[in-house]
């Protein structure tokens, strides 16, 4: 509630302790109503003004709270580095678990210690900073220990006063490359099998012919082309 004195005391001990409860206005008698209506009005404006400052304020840390909230606890590495000189700015903890570095050790780097590519490091940040790309699928980062490792980048670009900052989102897919790698290599034994094998073998989705051997092709007569996707009707009776 804004507190407005109005008083016939104008001594500096009674204005001091007014001074203490912060009041939006001290009006001396005698006065005029016009005198007491502007500042009436100015005082319950200006508490309206306080009020939604605070509220703004408020909001403004619970948003910066559920930010860094959100920034220490991924378990990704987000780093945010300069632009132009490329030291880093901030990172999570995360780039401790993940590039082997205190955070401390992590913050004296610059983002040329940590990538294996750099020429294709630099052209990706210009080409982040002029909003052409968002999403690097794979590039090769280093560890403390100088070992590589393929990482996937989520990136962007903002302003901070006048610097350009630029902020990735890093995760190791080194697991997710190893097990695709070894379905590669799985599928390729399993064709290569098939491939050799004395009787004809084919492969059926929905009653529709996917995949056939060269041997089956032999038996059958038909060219792989005038096969795949037909209908197993083409070979037998249903």
């Amino acid at each position: 509630i804004p507190v407005i004195f109005l008083t016939a005391y104008a001594d500096e001990e009674r204005f001091e302790r007014a001074k203490l409860t912060m009041p939006f206005g001290y009006i001396l008698k005698p006065f005029q109503d016009r005198d007491l209506k502007i500042t009436i009005e100015m005082a319950l404006y200006t508490f309206k003004v306080d009020a939604e400052h605070k509220q703004t304020e408020k909001a403004l840390r619970e948003s910066e709270e559920k930010y860094r909230q959100l920034f220490t606890t991924v378990s990704d590495a987000i780093m945010v580095f300069d632009a132009e000189t490329k030291e880093f700015i901030d990172a999570n903890d995360a780039v401790s678990s993940i590039y082997g570095y205190s955070k401390e050790e992590f913050l004296e780097l610059k983002h040329t210690d940590i990538t294996a590519e750099p020429e294709k490091s630099h052209e990706s940040i210009i080409q982040t900073i002029n909003g052409e790309i968002s999403r690097i699928p794979i590039r090769y980062h280093k560890r403390k220990d100088g070992t590589t490792f393929p990482v996937e980048i989520s990136t962007g670009a903002f302003t901070l006063g006048k610097r350009q900052m630029v902020c990735g989102v890093a995760r190791d897919i080194t697991n997710r490359m190893q097990a695709e790698n070894e379905l590669r290599e799985k599928e390729a034994s399993q064709a290569s099998i098939l491939k050799a094998a004395p009787i004809g073998i084919g492969m059926v989705h929905n009653r529709a012919i996917s995949w056939v051997s060269d041997r089956f092709i032999e038996m059958i007569g038909y060219t792989r082309d005038e096969l795949i996707g037909k209908s197993t009707s083409i070979v037998y009776e249903d």
